[in-house]
């Protein structure tokens, strides 16, 4: 079982969503704390909402770059069975568990084009610069915070639409691109004990040959898809007393990155001269399915409204319910396994799950609060010589910021897990600069973006209550445990239009 462990482990190395639904696509949305369902109106808001693409005035491309990075409150050190004795007593040394989930840096890339008056499309990415796909399960007794060891580091992928059916009132549609891995393993393990020649072996020596033949290895990544549906309404362009107001919605279905892993493992044992016992093979069949949903995005509604005032000013909120109560932990458990042997009788005996989970989840409301000021345009006059400077046409600066509140969705969990979680707020700031291309290569503005945003969990700490002393994962002091942390993100974007 140790073997089929570390194949699980080596393509199953936690988890919700994806590093866009904790930041925010584009400089505009990160630098409104991931907000702006009814302002955006770039081809970032293909993530956002993808009906306000149909507000896009040209096409447009989008390149950037966002540093992500997590830390979290020093963890004390806790039980385990470290010496792999199968006890957890006073000989093993503890173990340390410390979350450090390493960097989610990654390059957002964004296509957008209006086709006519009433449709437009987009395509929107966010692609992980150190790795392009991480899968994890994690051990739910040992402290994790399981909403964020996995949920930076992967891909996202959306195409979307918008349609004009009335005036000012658009609907759209996207989906998002995921995967589902299938990885099955067929081995064999052999091994041949012969007996003593003389006197002086040591029993180990009867041992003469073990080997391990791997017949075949698959890994499928399946393509599996998220919808979502959308709809924007320009309400001054209907109700021209209400110029200004915008309002948005949008529905995403659940799902996620579902994991099956198949071992089929045979061992075979060769006794011989062993006594009066002639050669003899004794062998054991242990068939094992293994299933867990690696970052699950659970069904999520959000509804925004948003005002500008004269081109000037901008307010926006956005409300989100996500549906945490159906969300699948990152767990492998087994769901299918028998061990088959000639030897002692346990011919078809079934293997059960030992991950005892009592984790109760709830669904969420959240919210985020943005807005924006953009100062009088200036035009900048051309020095000596540096005609080109004129090219610039109107420089335009806009500052934005940003705040939210993201509940945690971990209502009570029972002694045999050690899960991690707080409400997390979200504070955020950006600055945008807008000018004409002064090569003349494009007709459209060219605009540069940067953002930061700054999220940290409340602190608190996990009282276990009254475990027994060596339970595995629970700390080694007795303590509570610490909870707490930050998340940042940062970074510079540039797009132009034509």
């Amino acid at each position: 079982m140790r073997l089929m462990g570390g194949l699980v482990w080596l393509f199953s190395q936690h988890a919700w969503a994806g590093p866009m639904d904790v930041t925010g696509f584009g400089g505009r949305s990160i630098g409104w704390a991931g907000g702006g369902l009814a302002q955006e109106d770039g081809v970032a808001a293909v993530f956002a909402n993808p009906a306000a693409m149909q507000w896009m005035d040209n096409s447009e491309v989008l390149f950037g770059y966002a540093a992500i990075r997590t830390e979290f409150a020093e963890l004390p050190s806790v039980w385990w069975d470290t010496n792999q004795d199968g006890l957890i007593d006073d000989t093993d040394e503890t173990l340390v568990v410390q979350p450090d989930y390493g960097r989610a840096d990654g390059f957002m890339i964004g296509l957008g084009r209006p086709i006519g008056n009433r449709f437009a499309l987009g395509a929107a990415m966010f692609v992980p610069a150190d790795q392009f796909l991480r899968i994890t399960t994690f051990e739910p007794a040992l402290p994790t915070y399981f909403m964020y060891e996995n949920r930076l580091n992967r891909y996202q992928l959306m195409l979307g639409f918008a349609w004009e059916q009335l005036p000012g009132i658009s609907v759209g549609g996207a989906i998002e691109v995921l995967a589902q891995a299938n990885y099955s393993v067929t081995l064999t393990l052999d091994a041949s004990i012969s007996g003593a020649t003389n006197e002086t072996e040591e029993t180990a020596d009867l041992v003469n040959d073990l080997s391990m033949d791997i017949h075949g290895m698959t890994l499928e990544l399946v393509p599996s898809y998220v919808p979502v549906a959308a709809i924007a309404w320009d309400v001054g362009e209907t109700l021209p007393a209400l110029e200004g107001l915008r309002l948005g919605s949008t529905f995403r279905g659940g799902a996620g990155l579902p994991v099956e892993v198949e071992v089929d493992l045979q061992g075979n044992l060769t006794i011989e001269q062993i006594g009066d016992l002639g050669p003899y093979v004794v062998s054991a069949v242990a068939p094992l399915g293994l299933n867990f949903l690696e970052h699950c995005q659970p069904e999520r509604w959000a509804a925004g409204v948003g005002w500008e005032h004269q081109d000037r000013f901008s307010i926006h909120a956005d409300g989100f319910f996500t549906r945490w109560d159906k969300m699948e932990l990152n767990v492998a458990t087994v769901v299918d396994s028998t061990i088959s042997t000639q030897l002692i009788e346990l011919t078809d005996q079934p293997v059960s799950d030992a991950n005892d989970m009592n984790v109760e989840l709830r669904s969420t409301w959240s919210g985020r609060l943005g807005g924006e000021y953009r100062f009088p345009s200036w035009t900048p006059q051309p020095r000596e010589n540096r005609e080109w400077d004129d090219e610039f046409g109107n420089l335009v600066l806009a500052v934005r910021s940003g705040v939210g509140l993201e509940p945690t969705p971990l209502v009570r969990q029972g002694t045999s897990t050690t899960l991690l979680d707080a409400d997390r707020i979200l504070l955020a700031g950006g600055l945008g600069v807008s000018h004409g291309d002064p090569f003349g290569v494009v007709e459209g503005p060219v605009q540069w973006d940067i953002f930061m945003a700054y999220q940290f969990l409340a602190t608190g700490s996990l009282d276990l209550g009254t475990v027994p002393q060596y339970r595995a994962g629970a700390p080694a002091g007795g303590e509570d445990i610490p909870i707490g942390g930050h998340l940042w993100a940062a970074g510079l974007q540039w797009s132009f239009h034509y």
